[in-house]
C-alpha cells in the first residue's frame, strides 16, 4: 500500500475551499462549492498559486496577496464614460453590475458600472479588488496528476 501524498505543483488538478477577506470582511465564495484548478497554468492570481505550491492534500493554510501578485494597482484611464442613449436599454443599471464589453480587436473586457447620471455612465476596467491586499484561509480538499488532456485543454475535467 503506497500512502505517499503528491503536493501541489505544475499539473496537479487541485480541488479546495477558500474564503477570501479584505481589510477583514469576508467576500467571495460564500458558496460551499469548492474550486477546481489545473496548477501551473495561470488559473489563479500568481500570489495565490505561489501559495499553496507544495501543499499536501488536507492542508489548510492562512495567507497575505498584495496587489502586485492579484489583481494589480488601478489605472486611471481604464475608466469610460458614454452617453447614456448609446447603452443597450436591455441591460438594467445598476451600479456595480458587471458588463461585458468588446474592444476593437474584439476581445471581451470585463467593465463595472461606477456612475450612472441623467445623461452619461461611467465604466471602470480596473479590477473591483485591484489596489487591494487580499488574505485567504484555504482547506486543500484533494490533489490529483492532471491527464493529457487536461494539459492539452488548460483545463480541469472534475
Amino acid at each position: 500500500m503506497n500512502d505517499t501524498k503528491i503536493s501541489i505543483g505544475k499539473n496537479k488538478i487541485v480541488k479546495l475551499q477558500y474564503a477570501l477577506f479584505v481589510d477583514n470582511n469576508r467576500l467571495g465564495n460564500c458558496d460551499p462549492d469548492p474550486v477546481t484548478y489545473l496548477h501551473g497554468y495561470n488559473q489563479i492570481i500568481p500570489g495565490f498559486e505561489k501559495n499553496v505550491e507544495g501543499l499536501l492534500e488536507g492542508a489548510t493554510k492562512t495567507f497575505e496577496v498584495s496587489p502586485e501578485e492579484a489583481y494589480g494597482f488601478r489605472e486611471e484611464d481604464a475608466t469610460i464614460s458614454m452617453p447614456l442613449s448609446e447603452f443597450p436599454s436591455e441591460i438594467p443599471l445598476e451600479i456595480g453590475a458587471e458588463l461585458q464589453m468588446v474592444n476593437e480587436d474584439g476581445d471581451e473586457l470585463p467593465g463595472w458600472l461606477t456612475e450612472i447620471s441623467d445623461d452619461q455612465i461611467t465604466i471602470d476596467f480596473n479590477h473591483p479588488l485591484a489596489d487591494k491586499s487580499l488574505r485567504f484561509d484555504v482547506e486543500i480538499l484533494s490533489i490529483r496528476e492532471a491527464t493529457q488532456k487536461e494539459i492539452r485543454d488548460e483545463e480541469a475535467n472534475e
